[in-house]
């Protein structure tokens, strides 16, 4: 799979989303996944596409918050759409 998901998150973006948003199954599956080996890696991602696709999403809105947030600390005006 590629380093990127639909949204542009890196894969270990969307892992944090699942430690963090995750209920406690995904939140496992976030542990296994950091300390799994690249192969098993891959096969975790394929297992749960599903997982990944939708933490991949909210990765990207955290990012948003996250890029609003410096941008308001900074004394800028923070984007309108909540979009990194």
């Amino acid at each position: 799979m590629s380093d990127h998901y639909r949204y542009g998150t890196s894969k270990w973006d969307i892992v944090e989303a699942m430690t963090i948003y995750g209920g406690s199954f995904v939140k496992q599956l976030a542990v296994l996944y950091r300390t799994a080996d690249q192969d098993n890696r891959r096969l975790l991602e394929k297992t749960f596409r599903t997982y990944f696709a939708q933490y991949d999403e909210l990765a990207y809105r955290r990012a948003g918050a996250l890029a609003d947030k410096r941008a308001q600390a900074d004394g800028c005006q923070p984007k309108s759409d909540g979009k990194p």
